[in-house]
C-alpha cells in the first residue's frame, strides 16, 4: 500500500516542483527621464491652451506583451520572460503626455481617454513606424506625428522624425531606458513645434 501511495503521489510532486521552478517574467515600463527640460516657449496662444494627446498607434508586430528586439536586419526576437508591464500603446501615450506636460508648463495636456469629449485647442496624433533595436548595440524610433486645430480638425503640422540611441550593454533595463529617452526626444520636437503654430480660430 505504501509503494502504491508513493507511485500515485509522485506525479503531483513532479508537477508542483516544475511549477515552483518556472521562471517568472520580468515586467518593464517606460518612464519620464529625470533630465527632461522645461521649455520657455514665449507664445501667448499657448498659455492655458488645452492639448489632447490621442492614443499612440504602435505596429502590431511590436505591440505585444513580450519585448521585441532585433536579432539581425530581417529577424525579430520575441522575449517570453521580459515583458511590458502594460500595453505598449497605452504606456507610450501616457509617457508622451507626461513629457509634454513638463515641457509645456503653461499649457494643459490631457490624454484622449480622459478628455475625449473636451473641446481642445490642439490635438496631437502619433503613429510609430519603427521601434526596434538590438540588445547591446542600438535602438531606433521612427514616428509620424501631426498637430491639428481641434475646432475644425485642420492639419497644422505633420512630420516624420527619426531618433536612435546606442546601448551600453545587453540588458533589457538599458534597452527600455533608452526607449524612454527617445520618447522624450520626440516629445521635445513636438513641443518646439508649438512655438510657431498659429492661434486657433476660437480660444477657450
Amino acid at each position: 500500500m505504501k509503494i502504491r501511495h508513493i507511485i500515485q503521489t509522485l506525479p503531483l510532486i513532479l508537477f508542483f516542483s516544475g511549477c515552483a521552478s518556472t521562471q517568472q517574467p520580468q515586467l518593464y515600463t517606460l518612464r519620464v527621464p529625470s533630465n527632461i527640460p522645461s521649455m520657455d516657449i514665449h507664445a501667448e496662444h499657448m498659455k492655458n491652451a488645452l492639448i489632447i494627446v490621442e492614443r499612440v498607434r504602435i505596429p502590431r508586430r511590436m505591440d505585444r506583451p513580450g519585448i521585441v528586439t532585433r536579432a539581425n536586419e530581417v529577424e525579430l526576437v520575441y522575449s517570453e520572460f521580459q515583458r511590458w508591464g502594460e500595453p505598449l500603446d497605452d504606456n507610450f501615450s501616457d509617457i508622451l503626455s507626461l513629457d509634454l506636460t513638463l515641457l509645456l508648463p503653461n499649457s494643459i495636456i490631457w490624454r484622449d481617454n480622459a478628455a475625449s469629449r473636451m473641446k481642445a485647442d490642439y490635438r496631437v496624433q502619433v503613429q510609430v513606424v519603427r521601434l526596434i533595436g538590438k540588445l547591446g548595440e542600438e535602438v531606433e524610433l521612427i514616428a509620424r506625428w501631426s498637430i491639428f486645430a481641434d475646432k475644425d480638425s485642420n492639419l497644422m503640422k505633420t512630420a516624420v522624425s527619426r531618433y536612435s540611441a546606442p546601448l551600453k550593454d545587453s540588458s533589457y533595463n538599458t534597452y527600455v531606458t533608452a526607449v524612454s529617452e527617445l520618447v522624450m526626444k520626440l516629445s521635445e520636437e513636438i513641443a518646439i513645434s508649438f512655438q510657431n503654430q498659429p492661434v486657433p480660430n476660437e480660444k477657450r
